[in-house]
């Protein structure tokens, strides 16, 4: 009799992170062969899906999660609808609850009422930080900003040329320390004004090009530059995808609310990716990863050059950033009909500062961000390669601080010494096959049944055929997730051998 993975039930608040973490790695357990990541039935479906199971699921991989912190996070479900409600520390920890709990199978919707608690920090000490890293910002163009801070509230006025760019400026300043909200009044005015039928058209382009969204499901409508999309998504996280690729240059506002999450179509959209990229040959394919990069305001495209052959995207050139760089191989891994990316593009900045300047900006990069105690970081530079060394409580944390190191202007090279420290013990291979199995089955966009899990020595092996680069990479995803460091990805796509990246 097929059994759903077990998650911790209680009170429908979450436990302490700490004390959620011990719980689960005392009572949960499996046999330590390597087993299919079955037994689970597979739900058309929310119906199969209990709202006590749906609530009782998202709080065990919210306390599992360094990025969320979740002890003070209240979680209940009305028909696949989850409410959280609560409080956090940082805008960045309530954005990562949001799509943590959107990428749940069988939950419809998130409303969102948290409530951000930040560290106490003065108005001019979030205000010249919140400029600082605009000013840093690759995507943003600071000149045409102005700063107000009042009561931890951050407050943009000034003109920015797109969408994407409005949305870079507020990542930013959520990144800062003690930010509790952004009111952002920026206005949206485009070099070139582009007419409503040619947002449209492109903004359908994209939504064919990119891999998590099925295009044909969605209809667009493009009124005075503002969009609107309709139709029907397999999760909230394919509503937020197709939200992201209509951010196209000129649109100055897009209203996803109309498109609907319906389980069924999941399943549907797991079959249609491979048909769409049995259509697509390696040109249409560059070409798609071309436009991407194009739409990214992160990235630079003009010193890139992109070959697509065998479903594998080749980059070449130069970026001025590691970050740029990393957003541009983010955009390849996320386009129709690529499997994997090999990036050998080259960090090249427009000035390499002084090694003692760049140190003292990459502190304060750290210092700004509310995952990171910078205090136990300590950085060397030598002519833009940097070198870190401390101890970090977590897998988490140290993506993070090589996250924000990588964005620094001036960095071209980061040799990664951090340790990890007592927080983050090993678990057991027993354990780990569990959680990932357990976390494999709960991710809407991989068939649990297509992937074999392994545990050896704590490096995890997936094996197995799935249907698309798309579940290929969240079954990935879900692992990391889950809590391993190293990842193995053997799984095949309809039985071709993927070659690695």
């Amino acid at each position: 009799m097929h059994k759903r993975p077990r998650v911790l039930g209680g009170t429908g608040r979450t436990p302490l992170h700490r004390v959620g973490r011990m719980l689960l790695l005392i009572t949960l357990g499996l046999a330590l062969t390597a087993i299919p990541a079955r037994g689970q039935p597979d739900p058309a479906s929310t119906d199969e899906i209990s709202d006590a199971t749906l609530t009782a699921a998202v709080r065990q991989r919210l306390a599992n999660d360094y990025g969320v912190l979740a002890g003070e996070i209240d979680v209940s479900t009305t028909s696949g609808i989850v409410t959280l409600a609560g409080a956090v520390d940082h805008i960045l920890a309530r954005q990562r609850a949001v799509e943590l709990t959107g990428t749940l199978r069988g939950v419809r919707g998130v409303i969102d009422r948290l409530r951000v608690e930040p560290v106490s920090r003065t108005d001019e000490e979030i205000r010249t930080d919140v400029e600082v890293a605009l000013r840093l910002n690759p995507a943003v163009s600071f000149d045409d900003l102005e700063v107000e801070v009042q009561s931890a509230v951050v407050t943009l006025r000034g003109e920015l040329e797109s969408l994407a760019m409005q949305q870079a400026a507020a990542r930013a300043v959520y990144g800062v320390r003690g930010v509790r909200d952004l009111i952002d009044r920026t206005s949206l005015e485009a070099i070139a004004p582009r007419s409503d039928a040619e947002l449209r058209d492109e903004i359908q382009q994209r939504l064919r090009a990119d891999a998590r969204v099925r295009a044909d499901r969605i209809t667009v409508a493009v009124r005075d530059r503002n969009v609107t999309l309709r139709g029907v998504v397999g999760c909230p996280a394919e509503r937020q995808a197709a939200a992201r690729a209509a951010a196209v240059l000129g649109v100055r506002q897009i209203d996803a609310d109309s498109l609907v999450a319906d389980w069924e179509r999941c399943q549907l959209l797991r079959a249609d990716l491979q048909e769409r990229i049995v259509e697509l040959g390696d040109r249409e394919i560059a070409e798609a990863v071309r436009l991407a990069l194009e739409l990214d305001p992160r990235v630079d495209p003009v010193g890139i050059q992109v070959e697509v052959s065998d479903h594998v995207a080749t980059l070449t050139g130069s970026v001025a950033t590691m970050g740029a760089a990393e957003a541009a191989e983010e955009d390849a891994r996320h386009t129709t009909g690529v499997w994997s990316v090999r990036s050998h593009l080259l960090v090249r900045p427009e000035s390499v500062p002084p090694d003692g300047r760049l140190e003292a900006e990459i502190h304060a990069a750290l210092q700004r961000n509310p995952y990171v105690a910078a205090d136990s970081i300590s950085v060397v530079v030598n002519s833009g390669r940097t070198y870190l060394f401390g101890a970090v409580d977590n897998a988490f944390t140290e993506a993070e601080i090589l996250r924000v190191v990588g964005e620094v202007p001036g960095v071209i090279v980061v040799s990664n010494n951090l340790t990890l420290g007592r927080d983050a013990r090993q678990k057991s291979d027993r354990q780990l096959r569990h959680d990932v199995r357990n976390e494999i089955w709960w991710t809407p966009m991989v068939d649990a049944d297509e992937v074999i899990v392994e545990v050896r020595d704590g490096i995890v092996t997936l094996l197995g055929d799935v249907d698309s680069a798309t579940e290929r990479r969240e079954a990935a995803a879900a692992t990391r997730r889950a809590g391993a460091r190293v990842v193995i990805n053997r799984l095949k796509i309809n039985g071709e051998i993927v070659l690695p990246g």
